[in-house]
């Protein structure tokens, strides 16, 4: 397949676990938008907290839109800030500390099981989502493509259970992974390759 150098997003599975051997796909194609185009640069500890979580928004928003407002809740605008940790054991928290546990509790029960995300990571999601879909790419290979694809078999030599899920699989047999990078630059895109071994990935749906 062609390699087309960009952004992208690393997913996380948010389906039920299965017992078998299992890697995510190596990419084929790769499609996406730097993030620091959308939103500028942000500190690296930040960036690694959130990475995670902006991961699997934006793979539900652009391979299962279905199920996007179900498994996400963002922060509103006007939310009172965290309550600290002194806070949440003083004696005697203040009125505005209180307010501000109430809130929170109840925000992260609502949120128990989807995805949390404050109003600026949902912007930079949305943001790179769009940009993803105004990507030529985007049509021409996943218009046609199934979402979530699993595979399931028993490895012949060591008779163990394998399991593979491709974020999208086209009719031709091309497999589609979203993954996400710092700088979508093509040397340091290759280098973040190289640190999390996507070519060993591959060998494991060869």
């Amino acid at each position: 397949g062609t390699l087309l150098r960009g952004v992208v997003v690393a997913a996380c599975d948010l389906h039920r676990p299965v017992d078998a051997r299992g890697q995510r796909a190596a990419f084929v194609v790769e499609v996406a938008v730097d993030e620091h185009l959308i939103a500028g640069r942000v500190g690296d500890g930040a960036r690694r907290r959130h990475t995670g979580r902006q991961g699997c928004a934006l793979h539900l928003a652009l391979l299962e839109p279905e199920r996007l407002q179900a498994g996400l809740v963002v922060v509103p605008e006007d939310a009172p800030k965290r309550p600290t940790a002194a806070q949440l054991t003083a004696a005697k928290p203040s009125a505005q500390a209180m307010e501000s546990i109430a809130f929170w509790s109840d925000l992260e029960a609502r949120a128990r099981g989807r995805l949390l995300l404050t109003g600026g990571q949902w912007n930079v999601v949305s943001g790179m989502a769009e940009a993803v879909r105004r990507h030529p790419v985007h049509d021409a290979y996943l218009a046609e493509a199934e979402r979530e694809v699993s595979f399931f078999w028993r490895d012949a030599k060591l008779g163990i259970p394998c399991k593979a899920r491709f974020d999208a699989l086209r009719p031709d047999g091309i497999a589609l992974d979203l993954k996400s990078c710092r700088d979508a630059s093509a040397d340091a895109f290759a280098r973040a390759c190289a640190t999390f071994r996507y070519n060993v990935q591959a060998s494991h749906y060869d």
